[in-house]
């Protein structure tokens, strides 16, 4: 089985990674390749084994979708919610996930902006690029479906639903549920609340106002910035990032965990 190994670029537990490697070799039935970015997984590679937090997952998800390959992470980072192991993972327990065929899939946004086409796991964020807030013009299916006074708008998948959206107010979505959860950030009125669409649904953002500027955040990455006017285009992608399942450990299992344990007080008293 080959292997395409992807690490954070400042992996604090590097001892840990090559230990676990070292393991792996040492199992015997695995071509192991480290490499140096996510834009070098092609599609002969069986598996993707990440080390690091989220963000790494985001970012390497975003390549190993397209070429439907199965992502298996060790949290190396802080909150881990994407990753499928923590810190005390053995390299039999990583042999073992990666030698089975059990994945689950995770529903992806296409998102269109500019002439570009941006597939996203968790979210995409249009957000006032100013310390004002901003029209944006919501429309659902074609139908207008209102306008927010807002500091900008969250739309993300199930995944994304307990990362920012999470944050800003949005509801928790269980990811067996076919659901688009579209969230304004700080609107500046008391009916302005979190929508919750099917995932069949086509969603347009349209910059409204005379003077309206947002930056356009893709899963955590800017990939430019959006005028009045201008016109963002979201829907649930035919592609779904597929991932390893390693244990036995249910969503909402993972949820307590993660979300009632990993917390700045606590960080601080340990």
């Amino acid at each position: 089985m080959k292997i395409a190994v992807i690490k954070k670029n400042t992996v604090v537990n590097a001892e840990l990674k090559d230990w676990l490697l070292d393991g792996l070799r040492s199992l015997g039935g695995f071509d192991i390749e480290e490499l140096s970015s996510p834009k070098d997984i092609s599609a002969d590679f069986d598996r993707v084994l990440v080390f690091g937090g989220d963000g790494t997952m985001l970012e390497t998800v975003r390549y190993t979708a397209p070429l439907g390959i199965a992502v298996l992470g060790v949290n190396l980072g802080h909150l881990g919610f994407l990753t499928e192991f923590d810190k005390d993972v053995t390299a039999k327990e990583l042999a073992s996930a990666l030698n089975s065929n059990e994945f689950s899939q995770k529903s992806l946004l296409e998102i269109g902006f500019g002439k570009k086409t941006y597939l996203a796991l968790n979210e995409l964020v249009v957000k006032s690029s100013t310390t004002r807030p901003i029209l944006i013009d919501l429309y659902v299916g074609g139908k207008f479906a209102d306008t927010f006074k807002s500091d900008g708008l969250i739309v993300s998948t199930p995944t994304g639903s307990t990362a920012y959206s999470l944050s800003a107010g949005g509801p928790i979505v269980s990811p067996d549920v076919k659901a688009i959860v579209v969230n304004p950030i700080c609107p500046h009125s008391l009916h302005s609340r979190p929508i919750v669409v099917g995932d069949d649904a086509e969603i347009d953002i349209r910059i409204a106002g005379e003077e309206g500027e947002a930056s356009v955040v893709v899963d955590g990455s800017l990939v430019g910035d959006a005028n009045s006017g201008e016109i963002i285009t979201l829907k649930t992608s035919s592609k779904s990032a597929k991932f390893v399942v390693g244990k036995d450990e249910n969503f909402f299992d993972k949820l307590l965990k993660k979300m009632n344990v990993w917390s700045t007080t606590l960080q601080k008293t340990e």
